[in-house]
């Protein structure tokens, strides 16, 4: 037979039996003639790529990337596209480990993944097929440190972590295996050289004064003064305040036998007068380092205006002190009759 003509032939079959996917470059995937079952594959690199299903494409399987996760869709013979479930049925739950305690032997009679402590072997032990399995080890105890005390030098033939205090270094050390290291030191105290009118000459570490001058307490860093502490400064006294309410004698002439002083907690003042005392028009005294002080819009002058003073102890009256730059204080005053 003429060899073309057979290799013509060979060729034939081949494209009967084997379709043309590409990915990249061509190759060649089975596929099944009914078309009835999953025979294709080829990969896409998104859902918008897929082809139309038709006969064409009929049971060919097609692996998407996007959108992800990646998975496998088919061309179906209802001419639609079906995804493919590749998720496994669920496993079995594995044994769990069967806690059993504390114990210096192994149990008798084990069963498979019975555990316990071992406080002979200091180890946690499982039992498996095989037998009694290491399930965990204690591990080592760290070296403590071991006190000497106190010494003026390092104790001789120290062992690993003997540790002591250095009364002539001022510091506690312990011995290692490259020797004697610093394990702490004592801090350096404040020397406290008084109340001085100008700044120490020559000073020391941690020396410090107090300022007389500048009203502040320096300490010396080494290098420089630094500010230990300064005085400090006398509170503004408000200027809206009343620092003094009375009724007097003298400015009371017939109705008071004597000066009647009022008492002045924060911004209460309670004052008492005598049984029988008439408070209809009561003449107040006091002293302000406000502006003005007014009652309502009625502008107080103390020894001057009066007042009537009945039933303040339930309504007291508000005095008003008004500061220079308008800020207002109030004060509620209240006046009560003393029992006979």
């Amino acid at each position: 037979m003429n060899k073309k003509i057979l290799l013509t032939a060979v060729l034939i079959n081949i494209f009967l039996l084997y379709g043309c996917s590409e990915v990249g470059s061509f190759k060649f995937v089975p596929f099944s003639l009914n078309k009835t079952e999953v025979v294709g594959a080829k990969l896409l690199q998104s859902v918008d790529d897929l082809p139309t299903c038709d006969r064409n494409t009929e049971g060919y399987l097609y692996y998407i990337l996007d959108p992800a996760p990646a998975h496998f869709e088919y061309c179906g013979s209802d001419r639609d596209y079906h995804p493919i479930d590749l998720t496994g049925p669920t496993g079995q739950n594995g044994a769990g480990i069967n806690w059993l305690g504390d114990f210096s032997t192994a149990p008798s009679s084990p069963n498979i993944n019975d555990a316990y402590y071992d406080t002979t072997l200091n180890q946690a032990r499982i039992y498996t097929s095989t037998g009694w399995e290491i399930l965990a080890n204690d591990g080592a105890n760290g070296a403590g440190i071991n006190w000497r005390g106190e010494f003026s030098s390092a104790p001789s033939s120290p062992s690993i972590n003997d540790a002591y205090y250095d009364t002539t270094l001022h510091q506690a050390r312990i011995y290692t295996i490259t020797g004697w290291q610093i394990l702490s030191k004592d801090g350096i105290s404040i020397v406290w050289l008084g109340a001085l009118p100008d700044y120490p000459v020559s000073p020391s570490l941690n020396n410090a004064f107090y300022h007389t001058g500048e009203g502040i307490a320096y300490i010396w860093d080494g290098s420089a003064w630094q500010i230990l502490c300064q005085d400090g400064q006398d509170a503004e006294t408000p200027s809206n305040v009343i620092t003094w309410f009375a009724f007097l004698y003298e400015d009371n002439p017939g109705v008071l036998s004597e000066d009647v002083t009022g008492l002045i907690n924060g911004a209460d003042i309670t004052l008492y007068v005598p049984d029988s005392t008439v408070v209809t028009g009561l003449v107040a005294s006091f002293t302000t380092n406000g502006e003005y002080v007014i009652i309502g819009t009625v502008i107080q002058s103390s020894g001057v205006t009066a007042n009537d003073f009945t039933n303040t102890a339930v309504s007291p009256i508000i005095y008003s002190v008004i500061a220079a730059d308008g800020l207002v204080r109030n004060y509620v005053v209240r006046v009560n009759i003393s029992a006979p």
